[in-house]
C-alpha cells in the first residue's frame, strides 16, 4: 500500500511534506533540520512509516509507537531552545491482516525567527523551499530577523509542563525571604508558565532536578592581584539549579574572604571584606543578567587579594561596551531576563526596579577611591568589581581597563599591574614590588622595570637618590 492510498491529498515532492521510514538514530540531523525548516517556513508534515523512494507504506506496530514518539521530543528538546509547535496524529491501515500504524507530525510555522537547531555545539538556520530542506540565502535569513517577533531566552517556552512539586527549592526559598507560601497563582501572576501549563526557559532554571551547562559557574582564588600570579589559591566550578548556583558562589566567597577591623577613637568596628548585601546583589544581578544563549561560557567569580571580580556573560544589554563606572547610582540598564529578574522580585531579593547597585553603592559611600565598587563590559562580559574593604592598598583605579598601543615584547606575568600601579604617579621599586608580593631583587629591578623602561612603557626619575617609575601614558591607554 502506498501513502496516496491513507492520504489521498498527498503530493509527490509537495514543500510541505517529508517521509521516513524510521527516525534515523544514527543519522538525527538529517531529520532535526527538516523540522528546522518547517519551523522557519510555512510550516509542513513529517510522515513517519512510510518510503520516501517507492511511497510504500512501511508503519509500525503498536508497540513501537510511543518509543518513537518520546524519541522526537527528547530530541527537539536537546536541540532547539525555541519551543516549536506540533501536532501528533497516528493513521491506522491493514497490512496482510494486521493492523499497522504511520505517524503524521504537524509542524506548525513559528512565530519567533530565526529557529535555531543546536548540533554538536553548532548553531544552523535551514528553510524549506522547492520541496527540500536548505540553507536560507541572505535575504531570507535578513527578512526573518526583521520580521521576527522572538522573545528573550527566559520567556520563550519550553518543552516541559509544570509541576509544582518539581520547585521545592524555589518554594523554600520565597519562604526564607517572604516567611510567606508560595503559591501557583503568584507564579501564574509572572507568566511562570503558559496557559497550557509550559514551562517558560526561565523557570526551568529553577526547578530542583535543574541540570545543565547553561548555568555554569566558576569561582577561583587567586594569589595575588592578577590571573597571572603564582597560583590558583582553589577553583571550583558547578552548574545546575539557578538557587543552588547562588549558594554556591555566596558560600565560596564567604568561605575564604577576609575578615578585619575599623578602628575609631573609642572602639574598632569589625568589618568583612565585601559587605554581605553587595555581595548578594553582585551575584543575584550575574544570574538575573546572564545572556543563557552564549553556549560553552560561564559566570567567574574571581576572588584576588585587594578585590573580587564577578564576570557575566553577555555585555551590557542593549549597548556598547561600558567604560570603568564608578557612579553606579546614575546606572540604568534594561533587563536582558524579565522573567528570571521577576522571580528574584517575587521572592523579594532584588527592586522591582533598578538594578539594585545602588545598593552597593550605599555599602561603599564614606570609602576612599581606591575602594570604591565599579562596573564596566567588555569583550561581552559585564563585570561588576568589589573591593576588598580589608586590603589597605585598594585597587587601582586603572587596573582593568590598560589598552596598550603596542606589544609588549617578552612580556611577563607582573608587566600589566605594574603598568596599572604606576599609572597615575611615580612609584619606587619597593612599593611595586610590595604591591605585587615580590622581592626588591635586582633581578626585578633590571629584568622586568629596566625591560619596561628600555621598552619606553615606563618612565623613570632620581628622586632622592631613589630611581621611580611611572607609566609612559602616550603609548598605555584606558578606557
Amino acid at each position: 500500500m502506498k501513502i496516496q492510498n491513507l492520504l489521498p491529498d498527498f503530493v509527490v515532492e509537495n514543500k510541505y511534506y517529508e517521509l521516513k521510514s524510521r527516525l534515523s538514530k544514527n543519522d538525527n540531523f538529517s531529520w532535526l533540520k527538516t523540522v528546522d525548516a518547517f519551523a522557519n517556513s510555512k510550516g509542513g508534515d513529517l510522515i513517519l512509516g512510510v518510503d520516501d523512494k517507492s511511497y510504500e507504506l512501511c508503519g509500525y506496530e503498536a508497540n513501537k509507537l510511543d518509543e518513537e514518539k518520546q524519541y522526537f521530543y527528547t530530541q527537539l528538546s536537546q536541540h532547539f531552545i525555541t519551543n516549536i509547535k506540533t501536532d501528533v496524529e497516528v493513521l491506522e491501515y491493514i497490512d496482510n491482516d494486521n493492523k499497522k500504524y504511520i505517524i503524521k507530525i504537524k509542524i506548525y510555522e513559528s512565530e519567533t525567527k530565526p529557529v535555531i537547531l543546536k548540533f554538536n555545539s553548532m548553531p544552523m538556520v535551514f528553510v524549506r523551499r522547492d520541496g527540500y530542506t536548505q540553507i536560507p540565502s541572505i535575504e531570507e535569513y535578513l527578512d526573518m530577523v526583521a520580521n521576527s517577533r522572538m522573545p528573550a531566552f527566559d520567556v520563550s517556552l519550553s518543552n516541559e509542563k509544570f509541576d509544582f512539586d518539581s520547585f521545592k527549592k524555589l518554594k523554600k526559598y520565597y519562604f526564607e525571604n517572604t516567611n510567606e507560601e508560595l503559591t501557583i497563582k503568584s507564579l501564574a501572576s509572572i507568566n511562570f508558565f503558559d496557559e497550557n501549563m509550559v514551562l517558560r526557559n526561565g523557570s526551568l532554571l529553577f526547578k530542583d532536578d535543574y541540570k545543565s551547562d547553561k548555568t555554569k559557574v566558576v569561582c577561583s582564588v587567586y594569589n595575588g592581584i592578577s590571573r597571572g600570579d603564582d597560583f590558583v589559591v582553589a577553583s571550583n566550578s558547578f552548574s545546575g539549579n539557578i538557587l543552588d548556583c547562588l549558594e554556591f558562589m555566596y558560600s565560596f566567597i564567604n568561605q575564604r574572604m577576609n575578615k578585619g577591623f575599623i578602628k575609631t577613637e573609642r572602639n574598632r568596628i569589625d568589618i568583612d571584606s565585601f559587605p554581605k548585601r553587595s555581595l548578594l546583589e553582585a551575584l543575584i544581578n550575574s544570574l538575573a543578567h546572564r545572556d543563557y544563549l552564549i553556549d560553552n561560557s560561564a559566570i567567574y567569580v574571581d576572588l584576588f587579594k585587594d578585590r573580587l571580580v564577578v564576570s557575566t556573560p553577555g555585555k551590557f544589554y542593549k549597548g556598547d561596551d561600558l567604560p570603568i563606572t564608578y557612579n553606579l547610582n546614575s546606572f540604568i540598564s534594561r533587563r536582558r531576563n524579565s522573567l528570571i529578574c521577576d522571580i528574584f522580585v517575587l521572592c523579594k531579593v532584588m527592586e522591582a526596579k533598578g538594578t539594585g547597585l545602588e545598593k552597593i553603592a550605599k555599602d561603599y559611600e564614606n570609602v576612599d577611591i581606591s575602594h570604591r565598587p565599579f562596573i564596566f563590559s567588555k569583550n561581552n562580559q559585564f563585570c561588576i568589581v568589589l573591593p576588598d574593604l580589608t586590603y589597605q592598598g585598594g585597587v587601582n583605579v586603572n587596573l582593568e581597563s590598560l589598552q596598550l598601543l603596542k606589544p609588549i615584547d617578552q612580556i611577563s606575568k607582573h608587566d600589566l599591574d605594574i603598568l596599572s600601579f604606576c599609572y597615575v604617579s611615580y612609584k619606587s621599586s619597593k612599593e611595586i614590588s610590595t604591591y605585587l608580593s615580590i622581592s626588591d631583587s635586582s633581578y626585578f629591578r633590571k629584568n622586568i622595570l629596566q625591560r619596561l623602561v628600555d621598552q619606553n612603557f615606563l618612565l623613570v626619575i632620581e628622586e632622592n637618590n631613589t630611581r621611580k617609575y611611572k607609566t609612559n601614558t602616550e603609548i598605555v591607554k584606558t578606557s
